[in-house]
C-alpha cells in the first residue's frame, strides 16, 4: 500500500458503479488498554440492498463507567430506526432523498427515539444513564445522495467525482478542551442547537464516519490564526487529510476484486490497529467506517 503519511494529488474521476464496499473497525486506544478499559467506541452497519443503507459510528464518554455499552445500544438501534424510516417513507423504492427541512425534522425525532429507548434500556437494566453517555453520528447512504445527523464530536466527510473529500459535519465543541454534548445530555428542550443534520445532493463516490480518536490522522484539525505570540486563536478548520484518504481508497479498491470481504475487513483492521507509528501509537479509541463506490 501507498504511504499514508504523504498527500497524493489526484483528480481522476472514480467509476460510475452503484454498489458499495463498506469496511469498519474499531481499535481499543492505547491509554484504554492499558488501564484495563474496555473500548468505549462502537459503530454499526445496515446493509439494506447493495446500494442503500445506515452505517453509524458512536464514540463513549471517558468519564461514563458503562458507555461502551451506551455506544453498542445507540449505535445498533439508530441504525435500526433510520432504516425503518428508509422504508417507510419510501425513499429506496422511489430512488430519491429528502429535503433538507423534511430531513432534519424526521432525524431528530429518529434520535429522540433512540434516545428515549435508551431511557428504557437504562431502566431495564438498572443503570443510570449518563453512565451510558455517548455521542452518535449517522449516515444513510445511496448511489445519489446521502443523509447525516449527529450529536456529539467526531468527523464525517464523503468524496465527489473527482476524489476529493469534503467534511459533512461540524463536530460540536464545549467551551473548554474535549468537551461536547452527548445523546443523554440535556439537550432535546433546544434540539435546534445540538443537533446538525444535512443532505448531500451529491453523488457520493465515497464517505466516512470516525470518532475523534481517528482525528490526528485522517483530518487537518486545528490551527493557530494568531497574527502574534500573544493572540493565541486556535481554530477547528475541519479538513479530511487527502493523503489519508487517497492511498486508502487506492489499496482498497485494487483488492475489491483479489480478496473476499473477511480478508479485505481484516487488512482495514491492520490498518487502523497500526498503518502507520501516529495511528499505531494514538492513545485514544479509534472507529471508523469508510464506504466507496466499487
Amino acid at each position: 500500500m501507498d504511504s499514508i503519511d504523504q498527500p497524493i494529488n489526484t483528480s481522476k474521476a472514480f467509476c460510475s458503479s452503484s454498489e458499495w464496499l463498506i469496511v469498519d473497525y474499531s481499535a481499543i486506544g492505547k491509554d484504554h488498554s492499558k488501564h484495563n478499559i474496555p473500548c468505549q467506541d462502537y459503530r454499526y452497519i445496515q446493509k439494506i440492498d447493495p446500494q442503500w443503507g445506515v452505517a453509524v459510528c458512536c464514540d463513549g464518554a471517558g468519564s461514563a463507567e458503562k458507555s461502551d455499552v451506551g455506544s453498542r445500544f445507540v449505535a445498533e438501534q439508530t441504525a435500526k430506526v433510520l432504516a425503518l424510516i428508509i422504508e417507510k417513507e419510501q425513499w429506496l423504492s422511489n430512488n430519491r432523498l429528502p429535503a433538507e427541512e423534511e430531513w432534519r425534522s424526521i432525524s431528530r425525532q429518529a434520535l429522540y427515539q433512540v434516545y428515549r429507548d435508551l431511557e428504557s434500556f437504562a431502566q431495564l437494566n438498572n443503570l443510570e444513564l449518563k453512565l451510558l453517555a455517548c455521542t452518535v453520528i449517522a449516515v444513510i447512504y445511496s448511489p445519489i445522495g446521502l443523509l447525516v445527523t449527529h450529536i456529539g464530536d467526531g468527523r464525517a466527510a464523503y468524496c465527489n467525482h473527482e476524489g476529493q473529500w469534503s467534511a459533512i459535519i461540524t463536530p460540536f465543541k464545549g467551551e473548554e478542551a474535549n468537551m461536547t454534548v452527548f445523546i443523554t445530555s440535556s439537550i432535546w428542550h433546544d434540539p435546534d442547537k445540538y443537533i446538525e443534520s444535512r443532505v448531500i445532493d451529491d453523488k457520493p463516490f465515497g464517505f466516512t464516519l470516525l470518532s475523534d480518536g481517528c482525528e490526528n490522522f485522517a483530518f487537518l484539525t486545528h490551527v493557530n490564526t494568531s497574527k502574534t505570540v500573544d493572540q493565541i486563536k486556535i481554530e477547528d478548520v475541519n479538513l479530511p487529510f487527502q493523503g489519508f484518504y487517497h492511498p486508502i481508497v487506492k489499496y482498497l479498491k485494487s483488492i475489491y476484486l483479489t480478496l473476499s470481504n473477511e480478508a479485505i475487513q481484516t487488512e482495514w483492521a491492520t490498518i487502523l490497529e497500526s498503518g502507520t507509528e501516529k495511528i499505531k501509537d494514538t492513545m485514544d479509541d479509534k472507529t471508523m467506517i469508510l464506504g466507496l463506490l466499487v
